[in-house]
């Protein structure tokens, strides 16, 4: 089965309104603004929202930079249609179209978001021919990631920028030993490895409840075992065919400046995320502490 087709059923009512309404939205608007408010001094007029989904950060900025010109981007013809006519006193350009067309578009754009979706990219052209069934592959989503950020450079223009938030890497890759703190995470850790096709991991449980894992790999799983912990399953009936994890902060940077961006950034977690898996598990050996778990980045054109 084709994965992008997958992933538009599997979006229901209930997964938006947990997206929009929780803390980890709340987190990330915080972030986009501290970053714009300190960094981004310049006027901006025209505002592209790339996988806009329900546009309210698109328009949040339009009011705030006084935009003349909003144009939002998704892949899923039924979230268009449904903002269109939400927004339909707005003025702004929809467009139903695949990341990838833009490379042919001639307009330029002052600030560009990219909002918790270039791990889409990573997890649906990772794989070979977008199969649902087969694992992402690292080398040829992060080759896709790269290749879209260089499309959206050329339309950004000069003193403009781009906003990423996602889920992050940990810098270190490295052997780590967890502690797994009662048995309902114990239960939720072993559910999460034995239904995740997205990635094989390499893991031991050393007798009940010490974990085994690299590191980076645990980062992944951080993102994903509270959903079956709290048996929310319509976000891990969507979130299990994705990697929310797929750059290290150092790996941003580089690439970045390689374009002719300046980055600003904040890695951090929000404050709920990081006391339920302070609650729920305890690192024991390899690092000093859990690995934070998300990056704001804004990059300007220089």
């Amino acid at each position: 089965m084709n994965i992008t087709s997958s992933h538009k059923k599997s979006k229901k009512e209930t997964y938006w309104n947990d997206l929009i309404g929780g803390t980890t939205s709340q987190y990330k608007e915080e972030m986009m603004l501290g970053l714009v408010d300190k960094h981004y001094k310049r006027s901006c007029e025209k505002l592209l929202d790339v996988g806009c989904g329900t546009c309210e950060v698109i328009l949040k900025y339009a009011s705030i930079f006084k935009a003349k010109s909003l144009t939002c981007l998704d892949y899923d013809a039924s979230i268009i249609e449904k903002m269109k006519n939400k927004y339909s006193k707005e003025s702004i350009t929809w467009k139903v179209s695949d990341i990838f067309d833009i490379q042919g578009w001639s307009e330029k754009f002052d600030l560009i978001f990219l909002l918790d979706m270039l791990h889409e990219i990573y997890s649906f052209y990772g794989r070979t021919n977008k199969d649902i069934q087969s694992p992402v592959d690292h080398a040829l989503g992060i080759g896709f990631v790269r290749q879209a950020i260089t499309n959206l450079a050329e339309h950004t223009n000069k003193g403009g920028g781009m906003i990423i938030t996602d889920n992050i890497l940990c810098e270190q890759s490295t052997e780590i030993w967890v502690l797994l703190r009662n048995q309902e995470v114990l239960e939720a850790v072993q559910y999460f490895f034995n239904h995740y096709p997205t990635k094989r991991f390499k893991y031991h449980l050393e007798g009940h409840n010490i974990l085994r894992i690299n590191s980076r790999d645990f980062c992944i799983l951080l993102t994903q075992y509270n959903k079956i912990k709290s048996k929310d399953f319509d976000r891990w009936n969507v979130e299990r065919f994705e990697i929310h994890q797929y750059m290290t902060l150092k790996e941003y940077q580089t690439f970045f400046r390689q374009l002719g961006f300046s980055t600003y950034h904040t890695v951090g977690t929000p404050k709920s995320s990081m006391q339920e898996w302070e609650n729920d598990f305890e690192v024991l050996k390899g690092f000093t502490k859990i690995p934070e778990k998300r990056i704001t980045l804004l990059a300007i054109k220089d």
